[in-house]
């Protein structure tokens, strides 16, 4: 072996030894930047800005539920046996017959769909007189006045609430609507004249948290109640004909609540 062989060998040996020596010694390799998934999103997650939670926004509560329904038919008088009501069978436009025949229907928890036709047959004369004769009425199987009377009283009873009828304040609408003050168990009624001619009336059932009225005004046909609980700031549109009412619930107590109404 020549020395420059010998030379060359020992220095690839010394090559080799530093090598070792800088891996084992404290000084750790430096850092080229490449990040664990881990370390990326959380590194991500700091240099992005904060962004801002959006407010849960609670969800507004009901304002008005329709919790019931009446309707009270305009009877007319003189039906008897053999009379039509020449193809009228559908409301609004249902004759007379078929008025009659929805009353004795819902009053006596008929098939309505075979019952109502419009023609005054038989059957409609029998449940007639059964009418009648349960009122103390004279059996004549013909709507007469007194009939007619006594029917409409009935319905009308249905729709006061809780068959007791409140005490009244009457009041006249203005442009732009009225605003009105009741108690518990008192009524709002405009003065133009009855439920028959086609006054609104409206009774505070209840009040607390919320306000339970009462709504009897005309619609197509005839009468119609309905109930509906509001909360306060709630409205409820009526369908009642040919005016509707705005009812919007301004204020409520336990004892009371302010209404303001409008056309």
């Amino acid at each position: 072996m020549n020395m420059r062989t010998l030379g060359t060998g020992l220095g690839f040996v010394a090559v080799i030894l530093l090598i070792l020596w800088y891996f084992s010694s404290s000084n750790p390799l430096p850092d080229v930047g490449i990040l664990t998934s881990g370390e990326a999103t959380t590194s991500a997650s700091a240099s992005e800005p904060t962004k801002a939670t959006k407010p849960t926004v609670p969800k507004a509560p009901a304002t008005s539920v329709t919790s019931s329904i009446q309707f009270c038919p305009r009877f007319s008088t003189g039906h008897k046996i053999g009379d039509s009501d020449s193809g009228q069978t559908l409301e609004p436009t249902r004759g007379g017959v078929g008025t009659l025949q929805i009353f004795l229907a819902r009053k006596y928890k008929l098939n309505e769909a075979t019952f109502v036709d419009g023609i005054f047959d038989a059957d409609t004369e029998s449940y007639l007189k059964r009418y009648q004769k349960e009122e103390g009425l004279a059996q004549t199987g013909v709507l007469d006045y007194a009939t007619q009377q006594r029917m409409l009283s009935y319905c009308l009873k249905g729709m006061i609430a809780n068959g007791t009828e409140y005490p009244i304040k009457n009041f006249t609408f203005s442009v732009g609507g009225v605003t009105e003050s009741l108690s518990v168990h008192e009524a709002l009624q405009e003065t133009r004249g009855t439920l028959l001619n086609g006054a609104f009336r409206i009774e505070l059932i209840s009040a607390g948290t919320s306000a339970k009225l009462r709504i009897t005004g005309q619609v197509m046909g005839g009468l119609q109640s309905q109930t509906v609980t509001l909360s306060k700031g709630g409205k409820v549109l009526t369908d009642n004909w040919p005016v509707a009412l705005t009812i919007e619930l301004k204020s409520v107590s336990s004892s009371g609540a302010t209404l303001a109404v409008s056309k």
